[in-house]
């Protein structure tokens, strides 16, 4: 390639990524999640990720069986969290927690969380929810 040509394409890349870095930066989808079910259970808190571009709260649940189930549930950017209220020291490990998720549609303990409640039933937070009125699970 020229020099000349290279002056010209590296500014043009530099615009085109810098035009483009918010939208795909932006673009979170929730295809993979079923906004049709909310799912509540209880829990134990085991690792609360703080960090973009999703938070993640990790935690187990008892099957009714007695077997152990680890979820990992998905939150929004750290900066909608803090908006709604959430900080790095909001969860920790060992806390009890009360979930309302909509689950992966593959059935795979994963989801996006929609609501958390400390043990005792105290609100943390409470998501808007969008759309039709999902049905319990």
């Amino acid at each position: 390639m020229s020099q000349r040509m290279f002056r010209t394409a590296v500014p043009l890349v530099i615009i085109l990524f810098a035009a483009l870095s918010p939208a795909v930066r932006a673009h979170h989808s929730n295809a993979n999640y079923d906004a049709k079910v909310e799912k509540s259970m209880k829990g134990t808190v085991v690792d609360y990720d703080w960090g973009n571009p999703h938070v993640l709260v990790i935690w187990d649940v008892k099957d009714p069986g007695g077997k152990t189930i680890r979820w990992t549930g998905d939150l929004a950017s750290v900066e909608s969290e803090q908006a709604d209220g959430l900080t790095r020291h909001t969860l920790k490990p060992g806390d009890e927690v009360i979930m309302t998720v909509h689950p992966a549609k593959d059935g795979t303990p994963y989801a996006n969380i929609i609501q958390i409640r400390r043990g005792d039933g105290t609100m943390i937070l409470a998501v808007r929810s969008q759309g039709p009125k999902p049905a319990k699970q």
